[in-house]
C-alpha cells in the first residue's frame, strides 16, 4: 500500500510542500506492519506529516529518540532540496494545523505540540508492536541456534566461547534483544565489567528505542549497580526524559543534573539544563534551583543562540518568584 499523492499537473505541476512529505512517508511504508498501516492509514499519516513538518521548521525542539530516528531516517532517504522546501517557513500552509501551527512562537506551545505528536507516534508504534508479536504467536516461535548454543556455553562455564557466538550473532543482527541479553549476562559471569557495562549499554538503548521504558529504566539501574556513570549522553537523556514521562519530577532533575556535568560541551547536557530549570521551575515549585540551572546553561560553552530566549526567559521567571535572588550553585 502506498499513500496517494497527488498528481504532478495539479496546480501547474507546483507540488505542495505535504506532498514531499508523503513522499517521505512513502519511502518508509514498507518498514512498518502492512495491515497495520491499512486500518491506521489516516491517523499513521497525518501523525506522521506533521511530525515532518514540524521537525524540519523547528529542528531545535526536543525529540524523543523513536521520533528522532524516524526524523533521521526520513531526512536520509529524500533528497535535500526536498528537505529545505519542508522547512522552509515563507512557503504555502497545506492544512489547518500548518496553518495554525506556523503562528505559534511560543517555545513552549510548540514544544507541547512536539511532545503531543511523539506520544500519538509512539502509541502506533506500540499497537503495530503489539500485531508483530500476535502474529509471530501464531506462527511460533523458536529460538535461534545462537541463543541456545550461548546458553549451552554459559551452562558449562564455557564464557569466552559463548561470547563470541554471540557477537557473531550480533553482527548480524544487531537489534536482536535477546543476544544482547544473554551476552551481558556472559560478560557478568565471566566478571569482565567493562564488558556487562557496554553490554547494558546497548541493551538500553535497545529498550529505549522498542519504546520498553521499564526494561530500559532497569537496564539503567543495572548499569548503576555495576558501577556505571557515563551513559551517553543521548541515551542519558532519553532516560531523563522517561522519569518526566512517568512524572517522577524529582529523580529527572537528579539526572538531568547529573548529565549535565558528566558531558559539559555536548548539546544534551545544555538540553538537561533547560529540561532540570523547566521541571523545577513549573513543577517542584524551586525557582532558586531553576534560576541555578538556567544560569548554567546561559554561561555554557555549548552553542545555544536558538535557546537563548527561552533561558532568559527562564531566568527571569525563576527571579521574579524570588525574594533574595539566588546564588549559583556547583553548576555554574
Amino acid at each position: 500500500m502506498l499513500i496517494p499523492l497527488r498528481h504532478e499537473n495539479m496546480e501547474g505541476r507546483r507540488w505542495p510542500v505535504v506532498t514531499f512529505a508523503l513522499i517521505a512517508i512513502n519511502v518508509l511504508v514498507f518498514l512498518g506492519t502492512h495491515w497495520t498501516m491499512e486500518a491506521q492509514s489516516p491517523e499513521r499519516t497525518e501523525v506522521r506529516t506533521h511530525l515532518i513538518l514540524l521537525a524540519a521548521t523547528h529542528p531545535e525542539l526536543n525529540m524523543p529518540y523513536d521520533v528522532d530516528q524516524f526524523i533521521a531516517e526520513v531526512q536520509k532517504k529524500i533528497p535535500a532540496e526536498i528537505w529545505k522546501q519542508i522547512a522552509n517557513p515563507n512557503r504555502k500552509s497545506e492544512d489547518a494545523w500548518d496553518a495554525h501551527i506556523r503562528t505559534v512562537t511560543d517555545r513552549d506551545e510548540l514544544q507541547a505540540e512536539m511532545d503531543s505528536l511523539a506520544q500519538r507516534f509512539a502509541e502506533q508504534a506500540k499497537l503495530e508492536h503489539q500485531a508483530n508479536a500476535v502474529i509471530e504467536d501464531k506462527i511460533g516461535w523458536t529460538a535461534d541456534p545462537a541463543i541456545v548454543q550461548g546458553t549451552e556455553s554459559m551452562e558449562k562455564g564455557k564464557f569466552d566461547e559463548g561470547i563470541a557466538v554471540l557477537k557473531k550473532h550480533i553482527a548480524a543482527k544487531p537489534d536482536a534483544i535477546d543476544a544482547h541479553s544473554l551476552l551481558r549476562q556472559l560478560c557478568w559471569r565471566k566478571q569482565d565489567v567493562p564488558a556487562h557495562l557496554e553490554s547494558t549499554i546497548k541493551l538500553c538503548q535497545l529498550h529505549i528505542k522498542a519504546q520498553d521504558t521499564d526494561a530500559a529504566l532497569e537496564d539503567y539501574q543495572e548499569y548503576n549497580n555495576a558501577g556505571g556513570d557515563r551513559m551517553p549522553a543521548a541515551t542519558w537523556l532519553e532516560l531523563c526524559r522517561i522519569f518526566e514521562g512517568k512524572q517522577d519530577y524529582p529523580r529527572a532533575v537528579e539526572e538531568y543534573e547529573h548529565l549535565s556535568k558528566a558531558f559539559p560541551t555536548e548539546r544534551p547536557s545544555l538540553l538537561a539544563l533547560l529540561s532540570a530549570g523547566r521541571l523545577s521551575l513549573k513543577q517542584l515549585n524551586r525557582p532558586a534551583d531553576a534560576l541555578v540551572y538556567y544560569k548554567a546553561a546561559s554561561a555554557s560553552s555549548v552553542p545555544h543562540l536558538d535557546w537563548d530566549s527561552n533561558i532568559q526567559t527562564g531566568i527571569q521567571a525563576a527571579e521574579k518568584l524570588l525574594t533574595v535572588p539566588a546564588t549559583p550553585g556547583s553548576l555554574a
